[in-house]
């Protein structure tokens, strides 16, 4: 798939706790949130860097409270790291239709992340996801902010998206670890 117009490389891990930073350059989250990474942690790191783009900030995370693995998070899951053409191209392929409707994939605007969406005519319509570090939210429109892209993504099948769909995942979400 073409990468041309993908900004640089980040991995992104889903919290499945929230973690209220105690230490200086410890990091908070909120369950649910996307987190940036540079790259996984190996498996003797407890601690590694992570940057939350609902917030705009960079600290140590630990690794036990995120996770890499796909299943349990719609926006994870969702994310695939592919340009704006490879995304409609995959959007409307035969074994993509049969698990999502939308798909989260960078942007070329490095504030944001796309939502690409294959609507019920088959147009595929693209949103972005923008951040306010401000107020720690993310938003597709201002005046309906999010405390996490999770919680946009899930509000959004269950509401359409104005004059676009509601977001379809056809598949069961993995319970989170206790």
């Amino acid at each position: 798939m073409a990468t041309e117009d993908i900004p640089e490389a980040h991995t992104y891990v889903f919290a499945l706790y929230a973690y209220d930073g105690d230490q200086p350059g410890d990091l908070s989250f909120k369950s649910g949130d996307l987190l940036e990474v540079d790259e996984l942690p190996t498996a003797s790191e407890s601690w590694f860097q992570a940057t939350n783009p609902r917030t705009g900030c960079t600290g140590m995370i630990p690794a036990n409270y995120v996770t890499a693995e796909r299943g349990y998070s719609a926006a994870l899951d969702a994310f695939n790291r592919v340009s704006r053409k490879s995304a409609e191209a995959l959007l409307e392929s035969s074994s993509y239709k049969e698990s999502f409707n939308y798909m989260i994939r960078p942007s070329t605007d490095n504030r944001a992340l796309a939502l690409s969406v294959r609507t019920p005519s088959e147009k595929v319509v693209h949103l972005k996801i923008f951040f306010n570090p401000r107020q720690h939210n993310c938003f597709i429109y201002r005046e309906k902010p999010f405390d996490t892209i999770e919680d946009l993504l899930i509000y959004y099948m269950e509401n359409a998206i104005p004059e676009v769909c509601t977001l379809q995942a056809y598949k069961p979400f993995r319970k989170f670890p206790n």
